[in-house]
């Protein structure tokens, strides 16, 4: 069992108590289907702006456009947030902004809004893809690189529960696989380092539990 300290723990515990009322106060929150706490990153690859709406739709009014990168140091460097819920292939995120690697830290979204599943773009630390959104339950498939020239790479992120991500993942010799990830880790500069914490939705709330 990874090794949190208790300042880190009780920090923990009172970002997941602030979900439902993050929800609560989030444009369309009473259509979530699942509640989630992962931090994420815009897809930097993209060179479209991408639009945060209202609701789930793709004709819901926009709150606002952002960039999906800027350059820092020369180097694509994405908006981050916070990703609180899930439905239909939409993600409903917070906090929207720049996290200020090598220039000033922006904030593009104070508040939360929608955007496509899709759009998202994290490392994701743990290649176990489990079948629910549950490190306890059976695996999918085991995507750990057999060495580091076969690293295995995120293709697309479906949805969320808890702090598990519904992803599609791939190794360089093209095999994929479909499942529940944990260890999202937004920095687009290092690694999180592992000892992953794990949210889990149950009955509409966000409990913590500690993955290995």
């Amino acid at each position: 069992m990874a090794s949190v300290s208790p300042a880190r723990a009780d920090e923990w515990a009172k970002q997941l108590d602030a979900v439902p009322n993050l929800l609560r106060s989030a444009p369309a929150g009473s259509s979530v289907v699942n509640r989630c706490w992962v931090p994420g990153a815009l897809d930097h690859r993209a060179t479209n702006q991408v639009a945060i709406r209202a609701a789930p739709r793709s004709d819901a009014r926009v709150l606002k456009t952002i960039p999906s990168f800027r350059l820092e140091a020369g180097e694509r460097i994405a908006p981050e947030f916070q990703v609180i819920g899930a439905r239909a292939g939409w993600l409903l995120i917070h906090d929207v902004g720049f996290a200020g690697y090598d220039t000033p830290a922006r904030t593009l979204l104070a508040g939360s809004g929608w955007i496509e599943a899709r759009r998202m773009h994290v490392q994701i630390e743990s290649f176990r893809l489990y079948r629910d959104p549950d490190p306890r339950s059976p695996l999918a498939a085991d995507m750990t690189p057999s060495s580091p020239s076969e690293e295995a790479r995120l293709v697309m992120v479906h949805g969320c529960s808890g702090s598990m991500l519904d992803v599609t993942m791939r190794l360089r010799d093209g095999r994929t696989a479909r499942g529940w990830a944990g260890g999202a880790c937004s920095s687009q500069v290092t690694t999180c380092g592992g000892g992953h914490r794990i949210a889990i939705e149950k009955d509409g709330r966000i409990v913590q539990w500690n993955n290995d």
